[in-house]
């Protein structure tokens, strides 16, 4: 792979292990609705693509006869929740603040393009000391991931191409955003990936470390 002009990165599974945050919200959501509460494990096979995904998988195993209606009220419900718990019980992975900070004494641009409403993005950002400012999230455009327009937007906002760009993420979404957008897609195979593996994600680069992020950056032409 080229050097990057910039780095995009994924934020829930990917940054911050935000599935006791979401776990936490979910379960105060389902207790509102007299539906039973899950385990935290269950709680992370869920994650991924962002709240309606989050709420399509949930009250498909809880209440499988929902409407679209009952769906919205859910995801409305869920949201209010985590914005209270937002950042109260998860914490970045292991070497990504160290990382990052690395990163930005090169003065590689970075930005995260997540399916988190932007505001709750930022607000994660902040609170872990993150050095990343430019954030596209779910909300900020009419679409997201995998629709490859959020990381064409960021691109366009750190004033580099899109191609020239490494998207680091964990799903899916951030997998198929970046093949789309013609952007490099390094996936870290800790996150919130749900059945997907190397082979159905096809990544430039594997990550199972985010220090490792480091040596590709270095070893890159």
């Amino acid at each position: 792979m080229k050097t990057p002009s910039a780095l995009l990165f994924d934020l829930d599974g990917t940054l911050v292990d935000s599935a006791p945050d979401i776990a936490a919200a979910l379960n105060a959501a389902l207790s509102d609705q007299s539906l039973d509460t899950v385990s935290l494990d269950q709680a992370r096979q869920w994650i991924g693509g962002g709240a309606p995904a989050l709420v399509s998988r949930a009250l498909a195993a809880q209440q499988p006869r929902a409407t679209d209606e009952n769906a919205r009220y859910f995801l409305q419900t869920l949201l209010t929740h985590y914005r209270h718990e937002n950042g109260r019980h998860g914490a970045p992975y292991p070497g990504v603040v160290q990382t990052l900070a690395v990163i930005a004494e090169r003065g590689i641009p970075m930005a995260c393009v997540t399916n988190k409403p932007e505001q709750l993005a930022r607000d994660l950002l902040v609170q872990y000391d993150m050095p990343i400012t430019q954030v596209t999230g779910g909300d900020t455009l009419s679409v997201k991931k995998p629709n490859p327009a959020p990381i064409v937007h960021t691109a366009k906002q750190l004033a580099v191409d899109a191609t020239a760009c490494w998207m680091v993420g964990d799903s899916a979404a951030d997998a198929g955003a970046a093949r789309h957008a013609g952007s490099a897609f390094i996936w870290v195979d800790y996150g919130y990936h749900q059945d997907d593996n190397a082979e159905t994600l096809a990544p430039d680069a594997v990550l199972s470390d985010f220090k490792g992020l480091l040596a590709l950056l270095d070893s890159a032409k």
